[in-house]
């Protein structure tokens, strides 16, 4: 009789450490869900500030009549309304800049409009954001624009954005 409560006794820890395991197991994939569900949370948050902010952006270019950086003859914002380069099959991509050159401006703005082909390679310096600005005539309207300012990027659970987007009527 005493060999069968040894056997069993090792059967009943065997067992309880396996249900240990187990519960151990799931703490640690909870924990890490929710690591990783606060990292994307702080990253969505950052994201719509950058958004937010590059909309601004926008909006003061638009209200001192800064500079937005390309071919002739968009030179200012205010040329943006008389030309039809960004239209709503063939929308104009920025980038808000603050530092660098921008040719064919001779007034320094505190930040300028930069147009760009490959907006996926555009980092926030020091992030892992991507940024653009995409502007174009709202619905055949030329006293508008529809600006869509995008943050993007990338983690282990693949590609997220932000996108906000506000229509500016040209100031006069």
């Amino acid at each position: 009789m005493t060999i069968n409560q040894k056997g069993q006794s090792i059967l009943e820890i065997t067992i309880a450490l396996g249900l240990i395991l187990i519960v151990v197991s799931g703490i640690a994939v909870a924990t890490l869900n929710g690591l990783r569900n606060s990292q994307f949370s702080r990253n969505q948050l950052q994201a719509t500030k950058y958004a937010q902010e590059m909309l601004e952006g926008v909006r003061a270019t638009r209200e001192r009549d800064y500079t937005v950086c390309g071919p002739a003859p968009i030179i200012k914002w205010s040329d943006l309304w008389s030309s039809n380069a960004c239209t709503p099959t063939l929308s104009c991509n920025f980038i808000l800049q603050t530092s660098g050159t921008c040719p064919d401006n001779a007034k320094a703005d505190p930040f300028w409009l930069s147009p760009t082909l490959n907006p996926a390679q555009i980092t926030f310096s020091g992030t892992v954001f991507t940024r653009i600005i995409n502007i174009q005539d709202y619905q055949a309207n030329l006293n508008q624009k529809l600006v869509t300012a995008t943050v993007s990027w990338q983690d282990a659970s693949g590609s997220h954005k932000s996108e906000l987007t506000t229509i500016l009527a040209e100031v006069r």
